[in-house]
């Protein structure tokens, strides 16, 4: 664990990833926009289940800290906060919450659902502290959590020729990467 992860770590300065979206009606969203809690926590338990690191808290051993399993309290972590008026309201509360830390006594995320950013959805915010996820495990994170429910039928493999391209020397001032990727998806 790298301590330097809770030694920046204090008010005003949080160590912790941000992500936050916009939901429309369908799933826990009712058609009136307002969020089915229990619904959302039932599909989501699954799903934690399989990241450890959303399972864990940082213990103080001595001058350092040690990783304790602890399951997540759903009714804390994944909750509900008072509505804001549309996206602008959702950027406030993301702009406060980048000052609040996250307590060190449950494992170090939360899943906030904030009805009223937009018309007829709501916002979710994901915060997931830097100690147990660096920018890439953050986003493998938050697809774990919030990929489509697959369906029971499989889809059917599409099989496709392959071809065979040269790697290219070097992709300086084009903005990607050399394997072609330019963003997440």
């Amino acid at each position: 664990m790298d301590e330097a992860n809770f030694t920046l770590d204090h008010a005003g300065q949080v160590n912790v990833f941000l992500v936050a979206g916009l939901v429309r009606p369908g799933g826990f969203v009712r058609p009136n926009g307002l969020p089915d809690m229990p619904m959302l926590r039932r599909g989501l338990s699954e799903r934690i289940e399989t990241l450890p690191q959303l399972c864990r808290v940082a213990v103080p051993v001595g001058r350092r800290h040690a990783w304790a399993e602890l399951a997540p309290d759903l009714e804390h972590h994944v909750r509900a906060i008072p509505a804001v008026r549309g996206v602008g309201g959702l950027e406030q509360v993301c702009a406060g919450l980048m000052c609040v830390p996250l307590p060190l006594d449950r494992p170090l995320w939360e899943l906030l659902v904030v009805p009223g950013a937009t018309t007829d959805g709501l916002g979710i915010v994901l915060r997931i502290h830097h100690a147990i996820a660096d920018g890439m495990s953050a986003v493998a994170i938050a697809r774990t959590l919030f990929q489509e429910m697959r369906s029971a039928r499989p889809r059917p493999c599409r099989l496709r020729p392959a071809r065979r391209r040269r790697a290219p020397v070097s992709r300086r001032g084009r903005g990607g990467s050399p394997w072609g990727f330019s963003g997440l998806s």
